[in-house]
């Protein structure tokens, strides 16, 4: 039995697909003919939608709906410009210090020699 080629849907597709469902009356399985898709990718596309017109932004997938893709690329540069600030916060050694430091583990290093009996 050859396998099904997988078939890739851009969040615009699957915006269009979810709408037709949810706003145009068509049926999950007259969607799944539509579009080429299964049964499971086509319920989570109308369950994500859903879910988006709620207000609800997804986690683990790209948003469908403009509003939920805005949230989430202002929430992808917040994360950025965070870890950014914290890199920026961490001490950084400048060389007075590094020379510092270097001298403060001789001294605590350092064994007096004595020579002569």
């Amino acid at each position: 039995m050859p396998r099904k080629v997988k078939v890739t849907f851009s969040a615009k597709q699957k915006l269009e697909y979810a709408k037709l469902m949810v706003e145009g009356g068509y049926s999950n399985i007259q969607v799944e003919k539509i579009s080429g898709a299964g049964k499971s990718a086509v319920s989570r596309w109308k369950q994500q939608y859903l879910a988006e017109l709620n207000g609800n932004t997804p986690v683990k997938s790209k948003a469908l709906t403009p509003e939920q893709q805005r949230i989430q690329e202002l929430e992808a540069k917040l994360k950025r410009a965070q870890r950014d600030n914290d890199i920026l916060k961490k001490p950084r050694l400048t060389s007075s210090s590094t020379i510092k430091t270097q001298n403060r583990e001789a001294n605590e290093n350092y064994v007096p020699q004595f020579y002569g009996h």
